[in-house]
């Protein structure tokens, strides 16, 4: 199952550069290497750059909404195939 990350900021899809660039949590990736988001196996929601780092937002800053419909505000979540993927093959 794949999933959107919405800015609860904004009402739209988080703009990963912008929150790069703009958030200290973030500050720490590179904004022209950024991977995206993945959700860890107990939920924890996580954006990554291609250098292998991470950064965790505050809770609640975002809302997870799933390719079904369902939506889902908060760290706890239920991981989807999407994390699946992102790990199954890490080269």
């Amino acid at each position: 199952m794949t999933f959107t990350v919405i800015d609860k900021l904004t009402g739209v899809d988080a703009d990963q550069i912008k929150i790069i660039r703009n958030e200290s949590w973030a500050s720490h990736l590179r904004a022209r290497d950024v991977d995206g988001w993945a959700l860890m196996d107990y939920g924890q929601l996580m954006l990554l750059d291609d250098l292998n780092q991470i950064a965790y937002p505050p809770e609640g800053r975002f809302e997870i909404v799933w390719d079904n419909g369902e939506s889902i505000t908060g760290a706890a979540v239920t991981i989807g195939e999407c994390q699946a993927e992102w790990m199954a093959d890490p080269d």
